[in-house]
């Protein structure tokens, strides 16, 4: 988040933990120079697939 705000992302939520069903997430978002949302997080109960 901090590198992306320097090279000129606007934050759009600050980075917080989120208690999700699956644990403790720590999420915050940023928009980018053409509008676009992007939300970063450091876990996901997602896995890939084989």
């Amino acid at each position: 988040m901090a590198r992306a705000t320097a090279a000129g992302a606007e934050s759009h939520d600050l980075v917080r933990d989120h208690e999700m069903s699956w644990g403790r997430h720590r999420q915050g978002g940023y928009f980018d120079p053409f509008g676009h949302l992007w939300l970063v997080g450091d876990t996901s109960p997602l896995s890939r697939h084989g």
